[in-house]
This record gives structure tokens, sequence and C-alpha cells, in this order.
């Protein structure tokens, strides 16, 4: 049988304060986003460079269109692009880029809207 090890009462209440901020931090974040809730998005370019763009919305949801920067690896807002509102309905955008160049990875950062 191991070691006993007795938790001294200034231990017990960092234990508990350090479990209360745990729980916290993974459940008390408004902005805390789950898989599910992060959609797919489709894309393809034309010949032109027009990227198209659609993804399945939600209501009570607000989406904004994020671009990949190749060389840092960083996720920004698409420039230009503005906050769309879930619908229900699918979102459908176009982006333009160089068409000599990879078309660039896309994503879409969802947040809850507040009732």
């Amino acid at each position: 049988m191991g070691a006993v090890c007795p938790v001294r009462a200034a231990h017990r209440v960092a234990i508990v304060l350090l479990g209360a901020g745990l729980l916290c931090s993974a459940g008390c974040v408004s902005k805390k986003l789950e898989p599910a809730d992060i959609p797919r998005v489709s894309s393809s370019q034309n010949s032109k460079g027009i990227v198209t763009l659609s993804w399945a919305s939600k209501k009570g949801y607000q989406y904004r269109l994020m671009i990949r920067d190749m060389k840092t690896g960083d996720w920004t807002p698409v420039e230009g692009s503005e906050v769309y509102k879930g619908t229900g309905e699918t979102i459908t955008v176009q982006d333009q880029q160089n068409p000599n160049k990879p078309m660039p990875w896309y994503s879409v950062r969802p947040e809850k809207v507040a009732k």
C-alpha cells in the first residue's frame, strides 16, 4: 500500500479554488465554442480568382469569415467582410483572390448572439 499524504486545510482551500476555476473556465465562458457549432465551409475558386464560400447557419448565431495566413498560420478576419447573421439557411459569400496562387484556407468563427 502506498504512503498516504495528509491534505492540510490550506491545501484543501487551494484545491477547491483551483477546481472552481477549472469548472468556471470550462463552462462559464460565454464565447466557448463546441466543434458542432463550427460549420464546415464549402469553397471553390474560378479562373478569375473569385472564391465562393458557403456554410449552413443556425439561428441565434453570427459568423465572421476568417482566412489563414499561410506564412504564419494565423487566422484573421477576411478584409472587407462583415459579420453574417445566422438565419437557419445556407450563407454564401464571395472573396477575390489572386487567380495565379493556390486558394487560401477559409473558416468561419461562430458566436452565440445574446438574447
